[in-house]
């Protein structure tokens, strides 16, 4: 009988998992766990008036329309976030104080970016 040092180490920390938490020791409690926790958060909302997806909405719709024009102009991706969005930050900043945070919440990042174009192009092709 081979022992393995892996398996030995994953039984070890299985048991002593289960002895400790006593939710844990019991057939089948990982199941009700995580079907109770799903249940709490179908119940949950984090914005009754709905204004959180409404502004995530349009976060998404601006990225995806700067990212549309970093493609247009061939432009390195990292120009999303080094260069477009402090530029919009200032104009906010002098012409409207209030939507600065607004703007702060657009994701421009060479990732972000390069995702966006990325999709743009897909959607195209089909």
């Amino acid at each position: 009988m081979k022992n393995n040092s892996k398996d030995y180490l994953a039984s070890q920390a299985g048991y002593s998992l289960m002895n400790s938490v006593p939710s844990l020791s019991k057939k089948g409690a990982d199941e009700r766990v995580f079907s109770s926790k799903a249940e709490s958060l179908k119940r949950m909302r984090l914005d009754k008036s709905e204004s959180y997806r409404t502004g995530v909405s349009q976060h998404l719709k601006a990225s995806f329309e700067i990212a549309s024009k970093i493609a247009g102009q061939k432009k390195p991706h990292i120009i999303g976030g080094e260069l477009i969005k402090p530029c919009i930050l200032k104009a906010t900043q002098i012409i409207l104080e209030d939507a600065e945070q607004k703007i702060k919440s657009i994701s421009l990042s060479n990732n972000t970016v390069k995702r966006r174009i990325e999709d743009i192009a897909a959607d195209i092709k089909s």
